[in-house]
């Protein structure tokens, strides 16, 4: 509660969930609460992903990848590179940052957190052998049914991050999530 309403907002606002980004991915725009109403029951359930809080699985992702990146959020895009039939580059996607969300040095912290969630908490069924993956399980309300399980994270895969957000609906957990993503990271890896 030391952040109670205002302190949570700013948290939001430097992570860029108040805004739109421009590029080639068009975005729903993240629903916010009015920070300011809150009592202190609504503040701690916006600071856990509760509440009138609703976001993307790309914001997600984003996240994740911010605490990959040493606080640099990065604009997403979804096509690395068009190839012609002749094997012709045609277009190749140039990686731009979007904002710095956080010090270096917190990003760090918190993706020490995360590794530890994989490696001895709720997010072990995303565990890697021999690869860093980091991660964090959640679990979002559903009025009309079972819970809906999250994971988000990053893995270290072949010499670069890849970060992800994986929502399965109504599977009440979100270890379920971080199975996903385990085959996920797999399946990149074997590439």
């Amino acid at each position: 509660m030391r952040m109670h309403g205002s302190g949570l907002e700013d948290a939001f606002k430097r992570f860029g969930f108040a805004d739109t980004f421009t590029g080639e991915i068009q975005e729903s725009r993240c629903h916010l609460p009015k920070f300011g109403e809150l009592g202190d029951g609504d503040t701690a359930q916006a600071g856990i992903g509760q509440g009138e809080l609703l976001v993307t699985p790309l914001r997600m992702a984003m996240l994740a990848s911010a605490y990959a990146n040493g606080g640099k959020m990065m604009v997403p895009y979804l096509v690395d590179e068009v190839i012609s039939p002749q094997g012709l580059v045609i277009r190749k996607a140039s990686p731009a940052k979007w904002r710095d969300a956080t010090t270096e040095q917190r990003a760090a912290l918190i993706s020490g957190f995360m590794e530890n969630v994989v490696e001895n908490g709720t997010g072990g069924a995303a565990a890697v052998s021999g690869l860093r993956v980091t991660g964090k399980t959640g679990t979002a309300e559903n009025s009309s049914g079972a819970e809906h399980g999250w994971f988000m994270g990053t893995a270290q895969v072949q010499g670069r991050h890849v970060a992800f957000a994986v929502i399965v609906e109504n599977c009440g957990s979100g270890a379920v999530a971080a199975a996903v993503a385990r085959r996920l990271i797999l399946a990149l890896n074997d590439r």
